[in-house]
Parts: structure tokens; C-alpha cells; sequence
């Protein structure tokens, strides 16, 4: 099966917007971890 360029196109746009998700999603989870963290020492106080 051959793909043309806009669906080769399309496709490789996709995989840019997922990673770029992906990423998102990532950075989110650190900060909440560093949330926890803060949470929990202070908890400790």
C-alpha cells in the first residue's frame, strides 16, 4: 500500500501533536510530584 504526501503529511502532524501531548503530560506529573512532596513535608511541620 503506497501513502500520498498529504497522508504522510497528516500522519507525521499527528505523531508531532501526540509527542508534544506526551510531553505535556509529563511536565504535569512532575509538578505534581513536586506537590506531593511539598504536601507531605509539610504535613511533617
Amino acid at each position: 500500500m503506497t501513502l500520498d504526501r498529504a497522508t504522510l503529511d497528516l500522519i507525521e502532524n499527528w505523531e508531532r501533536i501526540l509527542l508534544e501531548i506526551e510531553s505535556s503530560f509529563a511536565d504535569t506529573r512532575a509538578e505534581l510530584d513536586e506537590i506531593a512532596v511539598l504536601l507531605a513535608e509539610a504535613s511533617l511541620i
